[in-house]
C-alpha cells in the first residue's frame, strides 16, 4: 500500500459491539505514517512532489480503509474521511456514495461533492 496516514476514530464495533479506536488509513496530503484525531489539522509539506492531491478549503471526502476491529478482527467495508478547512471533522461508510478517481501514484484521491443526506461521524 506504500506510505499512508490514519485518523483515529473512537466507535463501536459492529463486530464484538466493543468500544474500540478504529484506524482509518488514508493517503491525502503527504502521507507518512502519521496519526490524526478529530480537531487536527491536516499539514501539507512545502515541497509539492510527494503530495497525493492538492490543499483544498471546505469540505471534502477522502477515500479510506479501516483496519480490522484490534479485538474481534471484524474487517470493516470501505470509508471515507472528512475533512473541513483542513481539519479532521468525521468518518462513515462510503455506501458508493462517492467515487474516487485514482491518480499517478494509484492512490484514491478526494472528489470535492457533499450531499446533504450523508451522515458524518463526528467526535463524540
Amino acid at each position: 500500500m506504500g506510505a499512508f496516514d490514519v485518523l483515529i476514530v473512537p466507535r463501536k464495533c459492529e463486530g464484538c459491539q466493543t468500544f474500540v479506536q478504529s484506524r482509518c488509513q488514508f493517503k491525502y496530503g503527504t502521507p507518512w505514517q502519521r496519526e490524526f484525531s478529530f480537531g487536527d489539522e491536516l499539514t501539507w509539506e512545502s515541497k509539492p512532489i510527494r503530495w497525493n492531491g492538492q490543499p483544498m478549503t471546505g469540505l471534502i471526502s477522502v477515500d479510506a480503509e479501516i483496519e480490522p476491529c484490534p479485538v474481534c478482527e471484524f474487517e470493516y467495508e470501505f470509508s471515507i474521511v472528512y475533512i473541513d478547512d483542513g481539519r479532521f471533522i468525521g468518518a462513515g461508510r462510503n455506501g458508493e456514495r462517492f467515487r474516487f478517481k485514482s491518480d499517478e501514484y494509484a492512490t484514491a484521491v478526494l472528489n470535492c461533492l457533499h450531499d446533504e443526506s450523508t451522515s458524518i461521524e463526528e467526535s463524540p
